[in-house]
């Protein structure tokens, strides 16, 4: 006969057999559960840290546009003061190169006046009627139109990752 505990040992043994078999699943669990909220604590200063290096990039390319527009239309605004210039070509008679280049001066004055100055990056993503990427490759577009106007060559600090912006190397053109 046997005693009355083999069914009580019986159900010890099978429940210390069924948590041997889930232990792996339970320190899986919990491992990804403490590694979910890990990462996000380091993505989130990762991207941080990356928006920053990018915001930095994008401010640096804007303001060098801007700068260079101002100076620029400051000279040729010097020269317009001074008796206009007229060109022959062909049939008719063409003003200077002063006017488009002007123009797109003050497209360029415009454009970098218009980026954001603040990013909220606690409030609700929505879609944004802004579009940055636009706004600058319209802008590299106009400061090329006017190196081009102006015969001076395209050229702008880079500020490659890994290198600091004071590093003060130029680039070849755009």
């Amino acid at each position: 006969m046997t005693p009355p505990t083999d069914g009580v040992e019986a159900a010890l043994v099978s429940d210390l057999e069924s948590t041997i078999i889930n232990l792996e699943q339970s320190f899986f669990h919990n491992g990804f559960q403490g590694g979910v909220v890990h990462g996000r604590l380091h993505g989130l200063f990762e991207g941080r840290s990356i928006g920053k290096d990018h915001a930095w990039q994008l401010s640096e390319e804007v303001g060098y546009y801007h700068g260079f527009a101002l100076v620029w239309a400051h000279l040729l605004a010097a020269h317009e003061k001074g008796p206009t210039r007229w060109i022959f070509s062909g049939d008719c008679f063409l003003v200077d190169f002063a006017f488009s280049a002007t123009t797109n001066l003050r497209q360029i004055l415009f454009l970098s006046a218009s980026f954001p100055l603040r990013n909220n990056s606690s409030a609700p993503v929505e879609r944004s009627e802004l579009d940055i990427t636009a706004m600058l490759n319209n802008q590299r577009v106009k400061y090329r139109a006017v190196c081009a106007a102006i015969g001076v060559r395209p050229r702008i600090t880079v500020a490659s990752a890994g290198t600091n912006s004071s590093s003060g190397k130029l680039g070849g053109g755009l």
